[in-house]
């Protein structure tokens, strides 16, 4: 992505601050706002009630929604209070989660999961809408704070139940560290936006919009905005949201989508132990090629296509057949796919980047963002329903369930 260009020449020594406070900022953002959803789905229990299938639609659908409809609202609050907004809102699903539990009707729980989806969708679009103005050095922190929050996600559950011996529900209090560590994040780490030479006015210090449209009531907008949306929409369905849903639908349906029906590997003795090892491989695939943005940008999905669909090929063999169910050829073969799908991640966000920079106003920076990220949650929510109805399908069956994890009760 390249540099923004800043009214004034910073010396060496304070750009070389700035970039690693710009780089620690944003993975921090990008690792809470993994890990807080996790903790609220996870103390939910909505898969005791619920089929796989619909808790992928309640988690998944409120994120979709918000991702595509809250970028009309976002650019009129200023940004330096959209983080106070998401902190009251994790605030609010940490409390309430805490007072419903699993043994009373599951509407308020459903409702706190669908709050907790959409509070890491705004954020999400909100923070990579002003990774505009901090380059290559806030993508790649993000990339490794998005890369971290994943394996955290993946290993957490076990070291939880199996290493502490405490129940999921007990990680609900970390959300209020979780939150202090956002807001820290976001108004102490992170350093303050560059000025563009072009702008007169801070989008820190003035609401989100730009363009002369600052004084149209947001009832009179909404209409206009909505005309413009779909031209705004289709050069980023294809040029970039349709690679994201690609890569984001094998990756999840890897992990944790088809989870269970793997085969039982002899090495690790539980399903805890395997779906730990197994999410945590194919989640530092995925966080080494975030993190080596740093290093060198790719710009041609070709080849990351290639390897990924390579990789979900075998895996997709495997779970018919079982041929292999050693623990190493499964483990190399989730890196795989996690390395393909980083890589594939990365590299569209980087082009996103660039193109709400050079090709798109400030004004709708949101909304391409959120359109674009939209198809990494439509991949997430697909590859969900089809692992979902594919366990009930191969599990319901004693012939076809046979040597899959799904069978087993360690």
């Amino acid at each position: 992505m390249p540099a923004v260009r800043t009214a004034l020449r910073r010396p060496r020594g304070v750009l070389a601050v700035y970039r690693v406070r710009a780089l620690v900022g944003f993975c921090l953002l990008g690792l809470v706002n993994v890990v807080l959803p996790s903790i609220i789905f996870s103390s939910s229990y909505l898969i005791i009630p619920y089929s796989q299938p619909t808790v992928a639609l309640i988690q998944g659908l409120p994120s979709l929604a918000t991702k595509l409809v809250l970028p009309h609202v976002l650019r009129h609050i200023s940004w330096w209070i959209r983080p106070c907004f998401l902190a009251a809102s994790w605030i609010l699903a940490a409390v309430v989660t805490a007072a419903a539990p699993p043994n009373v009707p599951p509407l308020v729980r459903i409702l706190m999961t669908m709050l907790a989806s959409a509070s890491a969708a705004a954020a999400e679009v909100s923070f990579l809408s002003q990774m505009r103005y901090y380059a290559r050095w806030g993508l790649a922190g993000w990339g490794i704070g998005t890369g971290i929050g994943g394996a955290a996600v993946a290993v957490t559950p076990y070291l939880i139940t199996y290493g502490m011996g405490v129940f999921l529900r007990t990680s609900v209090d970390c959300v209020y560290y979780l939150v202090g560590i956002l807001l820290a994040a976001y108004f102490v780490v992170l350093p303050p936006a560059p000025l563009p030479r072009i702008a007169t006015k801070s989008p820190f210090t003035s609401p989100a919009s730009s363009d002369g449209q600052e004084n149209i009531p947001l009832a009179g907008m909404l209409p206009s905005r909505s005309k413009r949306s779909w031209a705004l929409a289709r050069p980023l369905l294809v040029k970039f949201a349709v690679p994201l849903f690609t890569a984001s639908s094998a990756q999840a349906f890897v992990f944790p989508a088809s989870t269970r029906l793997r085969p039982m590997s002899p090495s690790l003795p539980s399903f805890s132990q395997f779906s730990a090892a197994f999410g945590a491989a194919l989640r530092m695939g995925d966080l080494i090629t975030r993190a080596s943005i740093i290093m060198s940008r790719r710009k041609q999905l070709r080849s990351l296509f290639a390897l990924l669909a390579v990789a979900w090929g075998l895996q997709l063999i495997n779970l018919f057949s079982l041929i292999a169910s050693s623990t190493f050829p499964l483990l190399l073969l989730a890196s795989s796919v996690g390395v393909a799908g980083g890589a594939i991640y990365m590299t569209v966000l980087s082009a996103v980047l660039d193109y709400t920079e050079n090709k798109a106003r400030l004004a709708d920076a949101d909304f391409c963002i959120g359109v674009v990220s939209s198809g990494e949650t439509a991949g997430g929510i697909l590859a969900s329903l089809l692992g979902g109805f594919m366990e009930m399908g191969y599990c319901a069956s004693e012939t076809s369930s046979k040597g899959r994890w799904c069978t087993s009760t360690r």
